[in-house]
């Protein structure tokens, strides 16, 4: 029987020690949890590796479209009209 006592004294006691540590150690982070609950997203869906992609992507193809559309506008797209021969355009 003093076995048995000695066992549930001891879990006793670390179950209140536990708890205890919990209460002083888990509460000091409360705030920053709160306020952030989870840190690795950026938006919604995104993380801020996946939106930085993203963005670089949008941009890349914006300036190559930019390009296309300036050589578009100068005419720079099409050979020029002055050949002698048949042209296809």
């Amino acid at each position: 029987m003093s076995n048995i006592r000695r066992i549930v004294l001891t879990m006793t006691l670390l179950a209140v020690a536990g708890g205890a540590s919990m209460a002083l150690l888990g509460c000091s982070h409360k705030q920053r949890f709160r306020l952030k609950p989870t840190p690795g997203m950026y938006t919604l869906r995104k993380t801020k590796a996946k939106a930085t992609n993203d963005w670089y992507y949008g941009f890349n193809s914006d300036m190559r479209a930019l390009v296309e559309d300036f050589s578009r506008f100068t005419l720079l797209d099409r050979p020029s009209r002055m050949t002698f021969g048949p042209n296809p355009y």
